[in-house]
């Protein structure tokens, strides 16, 4: 009986949405810096400003330290 051999596993390329990929790529390294210093301005404001816009300090400190890839859906439109 003659062998059969087997070719080499390669991954696939999805190259339908590659370009979707590389889309969301650019997206997220464009909002990562506005996303950033929005963060770090709500150290920036006082008790009342925060209470303004339904944070308390605590939260202004979590979310302000959330890490710089962290992007909230509603802000990428997808």
């Amino acid at each position: 009986m003659p062998s059969i051999t087997r070719a080499p596993w390669r991954p696939r390329l999805d190259l339908a949405h590659m370009g979707d990929r590389i889309r969301h790529l650019i997206l997220v390294l464009e909002l990562a810096p506005q996303i950033w210093r929005e963060r770090r301005m709500l150290l920036g404001m006082n008790d009342r400003a925060l209470n303004d816009i339904g944070f308390n300090r605590s939260d202004a400190y979590a979310e302000a330290y959330r890490p710089l890839w962290d992007i909230p859906r509603e802000r990428l439109h997808l």
